[in-house]
Parts: C-alpha cells; structure tokens; sequence
C-alpha cells in the first residue's frame, strides 16, 4: 500500500559538534541495509555503502527492487519472473491486488569506524508514478530511480536540477521487459558537460541547458507508459522531475546512437529484468544460476556485469564473467565461454539457442587482484521475429552471438524471400544468415554494421514454405543495442542474398605406439606442434609398479644438448583418449637436470587399473573398502580393466629433437638390487611381505630426496606424504639434522639404510622414496635381518625441506591439480554412515616450485552443507600453510552423509598442487590398540572411548599420546566433543613426545572425547587408551567456566524522520527496523 509504486533511499551523513565543521572522513562509518528478514550473522549484505560520495552514504531500492521484495522474485502480475509467460505481462497491473504482497522488515544498521562520530539517518520515499506537478529525487553514483506515466500519447519530461552529474533517459514501456536497466543511447547526460555535450555518432538531443533539461516520447500507444530512469553519475545529483502531455507537432524523441554518459550502469538479475548486487574479495568467485524452462528457448539471454567498485573509472580486467556449460559447475571451472575483459564497461555473455538447456544454467564472476563491487543484469530478447513487422529489441556484445529467426508460414507460396532489418543505436555488429540452421561462424554470407551505420538490412531468398530462416547477431568491436524486423518479399519482388563461400575441414594424425624400456627418437619440425604416443596399460604386467615417462633434448653428432628447461612439455593422459583443450594435470612444463618426468606409482597405477571403487586393495570412498588388507590388491578378484594412457610431447617455438622413454619398476622386491629414479616432487613405493624384521639399502648415485618406512597392515598405512622418522639423503646427507630428532639408523650417502623391526602377521613392510630437489637415480633392495640388529626410527625429526605429502577425494592416493591466477579448483568427498567414526584430514601441498614457494600462493576452504555456497564464504578454510601445508577437517562437527565440497583458490599467479586426504579413526579401542592420527595449526580432530556398559562405576581412562613432530592441545571432555580451547587440556610442545590426559569418575556406557587441536606446526601421532579401576589413581585437569555474551534490540526507523545516533565504541553496529508495505 505504502511502498509499491516508489522509490526509496536510506543516507547517513555525519553531524558536527555545534559552531563546528563536519569533517571529511569518507569512509568514518557504513550504511548497511538487509532485506531477508533479519541481519546475518556475519552481517553481510550487498546492499552497503562503505564509502561517502559528496559526504553522503546512500543505499538505493527502487521501483523494481521493491517490488521484488514486496510481492517475490516469481509473485504478482507485474515485473518479470522466470517461468515464460510472466515475462510479457503488462506492467501496469504491477500494482494491483492480485500480486502475492507481503509485509517486509528491513533491517537498517550503520557500522562505526575506530573513532567516535555522531550521525543522521534518513528514509526517504519518492513516488514512481508522477505528474505535472514536481517530484523530489536524489540519485548517488551507480544507482537508478524510476518515474513513469500513463495514458499520455505525447509527453516530455522536465528536470530541474539542484546540483551534481548523472542521465535522463526515457522509453516506451509494454512489459516490465522494457523497462531499462543500463544507460544506453538514446539519452541526455547532465553535468560534467552539460545536456548538449557529444561527438561521435550522437544525433541531436531535444533537451534544455543544465538548469531544467527535457526528454520527449511521442506516440505511445495503449498499453505503453511513458518511463523516465533516473542514471546517478560521479556525484550525488538533487533534482524535481515532471511529466507533461504536449502537442504532437512538439514532440521530438531522441533516435540514433550517442556517446555514453561515461558511466555504464546497467544492472539486473537472474530472474530476468531487475538487479542483483554482488561483491567479491580478491582473488575470488562468485556464482550465480539462471532457471529457464522450455518457454525460454525461443529467448536470447545476455547476461552483463558492470564494476561499481570505482564509480565511472575502473581497470578492463579488474572482473571476468564465465557462463559454465550443462547444469552443474565443473571442477575445474573451465570454460570456453567467457568474457575477461570489459568492452564499453562490460562484461558479457550470452545463452542462445547453441547452448540452452532446461533447468539451472550457471555463471560465475571472478575477482581479479582486488576487491570488487558490481551489478549483473541478464537481458531477455526474443528470438522469433514475427511475420507481421513487429520489432523486437536486441542487445549484444563483442564475440558474442545472438540469434532471430522468422518461421516461413506453412501456407506461404514458395520462390520469395525475407529481409531482416535491423535499426542500429549504438555499437557494431556483424549479420549473418542462414537457411534451416544457426550459423556458428562469421563465414560468407553475411554484412557489417558499422559504428555510423544506424539502419542495416539482409536478405535470404528462394525461401520455402515452413522453412526456418535465422539471422545470427555477432558482436563486433562495441557493444551494439538494435531493433530487429522482417518484411516478406513474394516472389516477383528482387530479392538478392550476399554471396556463401565453403568450408575447409581439418584432420588429425594418429599416435604412435610407446613400449616400455625402448627409447622413441622424434623430432619438433613445428613451432607448438604435438607428438602424440600411445602406452597400454594392464594388470598383468603394471600392477605392482612404478611407472616413470622421461623425454631429454637430443643433440647433433658432435655437440652438446642445450640447457632450455621449457623447451618442450611432457602430457599424460589417464582417460582413454586426448581431451580437445589437452589440458590434464600428469604434465612437466619444466625439466629438472634436463629431464622431463611424471610418475604414476604403485598407488596410482592401481587405481587406474581396477578404479576408484574396484577392488580389493586400495581405498575407495564406502566404509569398508577403506580397511581392506593390501594383501590382497593384486588378486584376481579386483575388477581390472586395460587402460589407454596417451602421452604427448608439445614443442615449443624452436625446432627440437628428443628422446621419449616408458620405464617401469617393480615395487614389490627383495634382496636383489632394483633400480629406481625419481624426480621433484614424485614418490615411488617397495615392499615386501613375510618378513618379521628388514633393512631397506639404498645405493644413491646422483641426486638428492628421503626414505621413508612404515609398517603397513591396510592401504589406509601407505605413507602419502614425507613426515618423521625419515632418512634424508643429500643435501647434508643422511646424518643431518638438528633440534628434536633422533639418532638415525642409516649409513653415510653412498648406501643409507631404514630398518622395520617386528613385524606382525599381516604387515607389509614398506619403503617410499620422496624426490628432494633433483633427480635422484638409486638401487633399492630388502633384506631380512636379526631382531637384534633391528634399529627402528622413532621419534620426531626434521623435514628434508619438503612437505611431498599428497593424496585424492578417495582418501588414500594422490590428486593433482592446478588453477590459474585469481581461480578456483573444487573437490568433492563422498562419505556415507560408516565414515562418521572418523576424522578426515585435507591437506594441500603448492607444487609449483619445488620446495620453496609462499606460504599464501594457495588457500584451502571447506565448504558447509552439501553445496558450494553462492558467496563462497565460510569460516573452515586455511588462508596460509603451515610447514608447507594448508588443512582443514572434516569431524564429527561438520560431517554429513553424501557430499563435502571443498576448494582450493590461487592467489596472484598460477600454481600446481597435490591434495591428500587422510582417514583417520576417531574409536579409541579399549584393547589398547593404537590408531594414527594427524592435525595441523588450527584444526580439530577427535578420538572417543565407549566406556563398556559393563564396566563398574567410578573409575577412569587415560588417553597416551605419542607424538612424532609438531606441538598440540589436548583437550577432554565427559559426553560431548570440546568445541573450545579451555580448560581441562594439556599442551604437548615441539620437544615433548609423549603425553597423557585422563578422564575420571566414569559412568558404565559414557562416550569420552579427546579433541586434539592443532598448535603451531603440523603435528603427527599415534593415540590409545588405558582404562583405570577405581582403585587407580586418577586426576583430570581443572574446568574453568564460559561466559555469555548478550545483544541489544535494534530500534524503529520511519520515512521522512531523522534518526540521530553517536558511535560510543570503535566498530560498533547501531540498528534501526524499516518496515515495507
């Protein structure tokens, strides 16, 4: 009743003290409005002003803004929704009662700075539908307001203007389609000029000075309403509108192209035709999805951003927009549709008849290196042009298509032909015609508008009766707006179609075949060019292996190799077949020691074979399959299947010759030596089973890494990442080291050593070789030796400088990914009821240069619920690697059954990287048994012990703690997991490597929890229980308890009234209830 045909502004200003002056702070407190019902939590809204323009902080909701919240995205009769028919009903039943209106609170707040200030708060409500009579307005930069009139044939608006900068522009107005939501010629700009300023293209404008400059429509029809929008400029801009019926012989409406006002301030939403604000922090997305049904596929959907964050003047780059093929958004967030760099200020893409589908379409926006504000707005534009010579307007942008099509009537004599015209405001296009189908590419037949061409026309002749005719739109260098029309020409009418030219078609060589152990000799006779091979794969012969692809430049007789370590790139494809982008993640871009290497192990090669979820090895993601015996994952019993592996060679600009080698190792040995290579961040694997106590020797020739063995009962114990006890070799030798490790088993350089001592029934004992710095070349062999001779690794120890650990969404083996600069790359975890009795820890290594890279080149961000949010926030997310790691947990706080999605964001420049996830049981048996945990800074873990139900009363359990590395917090509690770091809890600090917290006065059935939060660096450990009898000694540490903290109510604020307040504490929110009707 109150608020449906208006627009409405809140503003703050600051106040002075009396026979003061009010300061120049722009950024001295926020104006924050929120329109769900209630203020968030985190208290984010897009709807904010942050910054003072001319002293004032304005938030705008306008006639279309407000209809949306009264009546709903998808209610009412009035402006668009999203299922077909509404998008054509009139406009002016948008204020009736049919409308599905709803009272709304806005929740109004403005946010202190560090200092104290005193403000003013105002509401204020100017009608939409105006007269002759003068109307108030105010308008800020990027916002719009609306006015309109009815029942006029001939009207002319009159602005008088008060002060500062903006546009007027006025339309004819059918359907809430019309209604115009970006500044596109024709218009009248104000200030900074004034009304009469031009050049280019601009026709001339009926409009007065800058004192009261006026806007003509002539000849509305029924149905039309005369609208009047309202463009804020640089600065705030007061002014009086007024709407006024004139003589027909007066009026002289704006026609043509014109320059931009030097804003382009178009906005929307995804429900087509209103406005969606948005925002993003560097580096980072934003998504949105657009429902379209089977209405719409006779649409056009253009879909624009403009930046807001700087007014008029902003970078071309500072935004990209990216339209996502299907209905979901791939992993890895490429797409071939996308727009990365303004043109006119804006951001487009475009659906079209190519790539429409039903359902959700989604787009994401992404922040370049700096926060950014804008607007989207999604244009819908028929498609259809009718056979009656009716218009339809049109919008498109540079390397866009659009599509128009005219159905020949059935009843239609054949022989005649159709011309589409095209009237031109703006901009440049290409128009491009077929028959019976859509063109895809700007190919003979077609014609060119150009920038000073306003009226355009194409024709197709020789047309059948039933025929489809299309014209395809392609955006040229600017950002063009244009009607579009037909007119049928019969068959005695000339008639003349621009002349066609054929098309070459281009095909492919085939690959060779690529054989183990034998060296393939090529040549790069092109500049790019890819050499393409083919490498079978099977159980029989690869399933307990290492396989390595190597390629080395090659020299003429007589010369020596050059040192060019990206001369040439080494590519290996998993799935089947080459990808058309031929993008995959198993690649060397840059040679180490002049060789290109990748690696796929013993673990990796498994899971190509028998999948993912085959199998009786390796994990897969169901509850049981995580604790199978590896004993078993070589057997018959596994579902294997040959793989195609394709590998490629890509040359660089220059001619080059090389050598290209398959090498495989077997990785199940003895005391026969095996010879092995391994490169920068590649691990490789030997075991060997019945033995009760080994050594594992290695004679290194060249290069530099780790050794790394483990007892492994199930594929859950193979070592995925480089972490104490280990033997370093190289760079100091085996023997370095300091702070808290260990004497070590091992020999010198030349022959180190790593012994397994007790080996149970069951256990494998297992070597993992990490790669360091350079390429090591090594032999490795086992041997069994006496239990008296057995000299394990215990204990903490110090990095060899690289945290290789590496793992996939299938915990257990490994993922490898990368994201360009500003990207993001999601993952998904699977998990069903039986994973809830663990914890899961993502861990992400930066693989992109080798050892030494920034510790905020990437960020890791678990996502809550079974979806990735639309803002992506969320408070679970590592910003920094710790030890070279970034991590999160999923426990039993954040678990949930199906999927957890989590992402992994580049920061300035692009990076490759290896995730791991590790399982890890949260049962602490009472047998004593021990399980292996880990946790990094910051991150909960947590163990429970089930008290028997028959266990008598009173008594105690003790949890023991033994810690190879890193520092951690214990943390107890009777019956429910700790949430906080208070007491009780023990520290076990970086030199303390056994620990023990206990639980006292025991109830029979009670779940006892241990929370292990993450110190300061990356802490590994085992942990098992010891129940205590009454009779035992027991003593937990002291409880302290929590306080509460309370919240205030938020206070009443009207239109029209002053609302004064003071800002008492730094970062304050003082609050205020609008209530819209």
């Amino acid at each position: 009743a109150t608020h449906s045909a208006t627009n409405l502004r809140f503003e703050a200003q600051l106040r002075a003290e009396i026979g003061s002056e009010v300061e120049d702070v722009p950024d001295a407190i926020s104006l924050l409005v929120y329109t769900g019902g209630e203020v968030p939590q985190d208290r984010h809204t897009e709807l904010r002003a942050t910054q003072a323009t001319d002293g004032i902080w304005s938030v705008m909701l306008n006639e279309v803004e407000l209809y949306f919240l009264i009546h709903g995205a998808h209610g009412g009769d009035g402006y668009n929704g999203t299922s077909g028919s509404a998008h054509r009903r009139s406009l002016a039943s948008s204020g009736s009662a049919t409308a599905a209106a709803a009272a709304v609170e806005l929740h109004v707040a403005v946010k202190c700075g560090p200092d104290p200030r005193r403000f003013q708060l105002l509401a204020s409500v100017s009608p939409s539908r105006i007269d002759a009579a003068l109307t108030h307005a105010e308008v800020c930069p990027g916002q719009i307001v609306y006015f309109h009139a009815a029942h006029l044939a001939d009207v002319r608006f009159t602005a008088i203007v008060h002060k500062g900068d903006g546009a007027l522009l006025a339309r004819h107005v059918a359907s809430s389609s019309d209604i115009p939501l970006k500044l596109q010629p024709p218009y009248v700009p104000i200030g900074e000029g004034g009304a009469h300023g031009g050049g280019g293209h601009r026709r001339a404008l009926a409009s007065g000075g800058y004192d009261d400059p006026t806007v003509d429509l002539c000849h509305l029809h029924d149905g039309e309403e005369a609208y009047l929008a309202v463009f804020g400029g640089d600065h705030c801009m007061e002014l009086e509108v007024k709407v006024e019926s004139i003589a027909h012989a007066d009026c002289h409406e704006q026609h043509g192209g014109g320059e931009h006002a030097g804003s382009e301030t178009g906005a929307g939403v995804i429900d087509p035709g209103h406005f969606v604000y948005g925002s993003c922090d560097a580096l980072s997305w934003v998504d949105y999805s657009l429902l379209l049904d089977a209405s719409d596929s006779d649409y056009n959907f253009l879909i624009e951003v403009t930046d807001l964050s700087n007014g008029r003047s902003t970078s071309d780059d500072a935004l990209s927009l990216h339209l996502f093929d299907g209905a979901e958004i791939p992993m890895d967030r490429f797409t071939e549709q996308r727009a990365e760099r303004a043109v006119d200020g804006i951001y487009s893409v475009a659906i079209n008849l190519h790539n429409f589908h039903e359902g959700a379409s989604y787009f994401g926006i992404r922040c370049g290196a700096a926060a950014r504000r804008f607007r989207v707005v999604v244009h819908r534009m028929d498609a259809i042009v009718p056979p009656d010579g009716g218009k339809h307007h049109g919008e498109v942008c540079p390397g866009v298509w659009v599509y128009h099509f005219y159905d020949v009537p059935a009843t239609a004599s054949g022989g005649g032909g159709v011309t589409f015209h095209v009237e031109k405001h703006e901009g440049d296009v290409d128009l491009v015609t077929r028959h019976g189908q859509a063109p895809v590419k700007l190919v003979p037949p077609f014609k060119y508008m150009g920038a000073d061409e306003y009226e355009g026309s194409i024709s197709l002749c020789n047309i059948k009766p039933g025929e489809r005719l299309y014209l395809g739109m392609l955006g040229g260098d600017h950002c063009a707006s244009y009607e579009v029309f037909a007119t049928p020409l019969n068959a005695s009418t000339p008639c003349e179609e621009p002349l066609h030219t054929p098309l070459a078609h281009a095909g492919r060589s085939d690959s060779a075949t690529l054989s183990a152990g034998h060296f393939e000799q090529a040549e790069c006779t092109a500049p790019f060019q890819y050499l393409d091979y083919i490498f079978q794969l099977d159980e029989a012969t690869h399933s307990a292996t290492n396989l390595r692809f190597e390629a080395q430049l090659r020299a003429e007789i007589g010369s020596e190799v050059e040192d060019v370590p990206d001369a040439i790139s080494l590519l290996v494809y998993t799935g089947g077949e080459v990808p058309q982008d031929r993008h995959t993640e198993l690649r060397a871009t840059q040679a180490t020691d002049g060789i290109w290497s990748v690696m796929l192990n013993e673990v990796e090669l498994y899971f190509l074979i028998h999948g993912a979820h085959g199998g009786d090895g390796y994990n897969g993601t169901s509850g049981s399959a995580h604790r199978r015996s590896l004993a078993s994952s070589g057997s018959a019993t596994a579902a294997a299947a040959a793989v195609e592996l394709h590998v490629a060679v890509k040359c660089g600009p220059d001619p080059r010759r090389f050598q290209l080698l398959a090498s495989v190792s077997p990785s199940r040995i003895d005391a026969a030596l095996t010879h092995a290579e391994v490169c920068p961040g590649q691990i490789v694997y030997f075991h060997a089973a019945h033995l009760a106590d080994v050594r594992f020797t290695a004679i290194v020739h060249k290069g530099d890494g780790a050794l790394l063995a483990r007892h492994v009962a199930s594929s859950s114990d193979i070592p995925l990442k480089l972490q104490p006890p280990y033997v370093p070799i190289g760079e100091g030798g085996a023997h370095g080291g300091g702070g808290h490790r260990r004497a070590l088993a091992s020999g010198g350089y030349d022959d180190p050593t790593v012994d397994l001592c007790h080996l149970h029934d069951g256990e494998e004992a297992y070597l993992a070789v990490f790669g360091g710095d350079h390429c090591m070349e090594l032999e490795v062999k086992v041997e069994s030796i006496a239990h008296a001779d057995c000299h394990e690794q215990h204990g903490g120890g110090e990095h060899a400088g690289s945290e290789t650990g590496a793992g996939v969404i299938d915990p257990g083996h490994f993922v490898y990914g990368s994201c360009d600069a500003l990207s993001w790359v999601d993952y998904s975890l699977l998990l069903d009821a039986s994973d809830s009795d663990y914890n899961f820890l993502i861990e992400v290594t930066d693989l992109s240069n080798g050892r030494s890279t920034s510790d905020d080149a990437l960020s890791l961000h678990l996502f809550d619920g079974a979806e990735i949010p639309m803002d992506r926030f969320t408070e679970q997310r590592a910003e920094r690697a710790v030890d070279g790691i970034y991590s999160v947990a999923i426990n039993l706080h954040n678990f949930h059954e199906g999927a957890s999605y989590f992402g992994i964001r580049c920061g300035a420049a692009a990076r490759r990287f290896r995730v791991v996830v590790h399982r890890m049981d949260a049962i602490v048996p009472p047998d004593g048994g021990k399980h292996h945990g880990e946790v990094c800074p910051g991150v909960w873990v947590y163990h429970f012990y089930d008290v028997p139900a028959t266990a008598s009363g009173g008594g105690g359990v003790t949890f023991h703690v033994e810690k190879h590395e890193g520092d951690v917090d214990l943390v107890t509690r009777h019956g429910q997991a700790p949430v906080k770091l208070v007491p009780p809890f023990k520290y076990m600090g970086a030199d303390e490597y056994e620990g023990s917290i206990s639980l006292c006065n025991i109830k029979p059935g009670e779940r006892l929890y241990l929370g292990m939060l993450g110190g300061d660096h990356c802490a590994s450990y085992e942990v098992f229980a010891t129940p205590l009898n009454a009779s035992t000694p027991c003593e937990e540490p002291l409880h302290t308890p929590l306080a509460h903290a309370g919240r205030s109510d938020s206070a009443t604020l009207s239109a029209g009234h002053f609302e004064q307040a003071e800002c008492t504490a730094p970062f304050q929110y003082l609050d205020y209830i609008f209530q819209l009707d």
